[in-house]
């Protein structure tokens, strides 16, 4: 975005950038708390349509991963260890209009009680880009992230600033000056 002929702006982020995964509500659920059910995902821009490729499911216990469920549907189904490499099929798409909404991880279903357990996974999307988030137990985690690259009057030296954001507080949680320019 130019401000004028010597100033201008640049705003960026990968789809795992604007990914939000909302983990506030998560909880083990089902018969014999077997599932991961409460998770909610979003995307975070109406302007870019992002999309998940595959999710990455890591947990510390001997529990088998057996079904990941979004949307009302099915996306994996299996039978496999940690950590599993789930390839959903189709990928998920988060549309950006008329207006970013909420998805549902309806369950991730494991084959045994996992109360206990640690749960964490690596959202993978066809950007190449990737999210890591712990989903159980509760991480309270609905971040988003937002980059943006701006040159200074006078100056041939870019700078870039990171910021990430909570969507369910509205606050800052992190920002940080990073190595990365993206032009115009």
């Amino acid at each position: 975005m130019n401000v004028d002929a010597n100033r201008f702006f640049v705003l960026g982020a990968t789809g795992a950038d604007l990914l939000i995964v909302d983990t506030s509500l998560s909880r083990a659920t089902g018969p014999g708390r077997r599932n991961v059910s409460g998770l909610r995902i979003q995307n975070a821009t109406n302007s870019k349509t992002i999309t998940i490729d595959r999710m990455i499911v890591t947990w510390n216990t001997n529990a088998r991963l057996n079904a990941i469920n979004i949307d009302g549907s099915q996306l994996w189904s299996g039978n496999v260890d940690s950590p599993a490499d789930a390839d959903l099929s189709p990928d998920f798409t988060l549309n950006a209009t008329p207006r970013p909404r909420r998805y549902a991880i309806n369950s991730i279903q494991f084959n045994q009680d996992i109360s206990g357990a640690a749960i964490s996974v690596r959202f993978m999307m066809t950007d190449g880009s990737f999210k890591d988030v712990t989903v159980f137990p509760d991480s309270e985690h609905a971040n988003f992230t937002v980059k943006s690259t701006g040159k200074m009057n006078g100056s041939n030296i870019y700078r870039t600033v990171e910021e990430e954001y909570n969507s369910l507080t509205g606050n800052i949680v992190r920002h940080k000056e990073i190595n990365l320019e993206m032009t115009p």
